[in-house]
């Protein structure tokens, strides 16, 4: 876990470093939201595998709006996955995406 954070606080602050916007996240704050093992989001539990460079439920930084930057306020560490659809296209339509999702497959998955 202290490796993931600290190649993601590497990162996130050499992100916004770049575009000149707040940063005041720590290798601690990561760590104990990476301990809680579980996305911010859906709930689903983190994957660690460096194997990947980042699978569906990797852990992630999300920038609730991006052009606040990253801080506690404004940060929360949700799946590789779910972050692709928010980034692509916004909370609304990832919430519409998935309802419809669920009511399509309730009770169609299989494992």
């Amino acid at each position: 876990i202290a490796r993931h954070a600290s190649i993601q606080i590497s990162n996130s602050r050499r992100r916004v470093q770049a575009k000149g916007l707040p940063y005041d996240l720590t290798k601690e704050w990561l760590i104990a939201k990476l301990k809680a093992g579980k996305c911010e989001l859906t709930g689903l539990p983190f994957i660690f595998d460096y194997k990947q460079r980042a699978g569906p439920q990797s852990p992630t930084l999300d920038r609730i709006l991006p052009e606040l930057g990253y801080t506690k306020a404004n940060t929360r560490v949700i799946c590789f996955s779910v972050n692709c659809l928010l980034s692509e296209y916004g909370d609304a339509e990832a919430l519409r995406m998935a309802l419809h999702l669920v009511k399509t497959f309730e009770g169609k998955i299989r494992d």
